[in-house]
């Protein structure tokens, strides 16, 4: 293997690595968001949620339970990845099982995607930062009412970038492992 080729390895080994550990990031981020997403109540401004935490009576702890566990099998899965694509990256495993949940993840987030513009949360939030810019008068202490989705959505782009990025240089690494033996 010349120089060119183990400056080369050495890139797209940092690549995988560091989205990697990004990903676990990204998890924890995942993790939050969902909560977020549930807990907020600009999400229930009819107050569904509420009414039905009410009709569960004693039970709404259950509830709140079963989302804490889907919340942590998030977080698990982006650890899983992450740790997995950091461990390929410092050639502890030649194995790229990850990949496969990695794709998995990428294809939910691309069909995702649209939702942010076919509920017209963008579109919204968008006008009503408009608005709040208009009316600004140096009190920083109150956010735009758009900005958690506007957020939201930039970060999902981010995420996509980060996995096609690790699909891609962990193909990389392989054909110039391969091609160095």
């Amino acid at each position: 293997m010349d120089d060119n080729e183990k400056v080369t390895l050495r890139r797209y080994t940092r690549n995988v690595y560091c989205s990697g550990v990004g990903f676990i990031l990204f998890g924890a981020w995942d993790a939050v968001k969902y909560m977020m997403t549930l807990y907020s109540e600009s999400n229930d401004p009819d107050g569904d949620l509420r009414n039905a935490l009410i009709a569960l009576g004693n039970y709404w702890f259950l509830l709140y339970f079963i989302l804490l566990i889907v919340a942590a099998i998030i977080l698990i899965f982006h650890i899983l990845v992450g740790r997995g694509a950091m461990n390929f990256a410092q050639g502890k495993t030649e194995k790229k099982r990850f990949l496969i949940v990695a794709y998995i993840i990428l294809i939910a987030t691309l069909l995702s995607l649209p939702f942010y513009f076919i509920t017209g949360s963008i579109k919204n939030e968008v006008i009503s930062i408009i608005e709040w810019l208009n009316t600004f008068e140096g009190n920083f202490s109150q956010l735009p009412p758009g900005a958690v989705s506007i957020a939201s959505f930039l970060t999902d782009l981010t995420m996509i970038y980060l996995m096609s990025d690790m699909i891609y240089s962990t193909g990389k690494v392989t054909k110039l492992r391969v091609g160095a033996k």
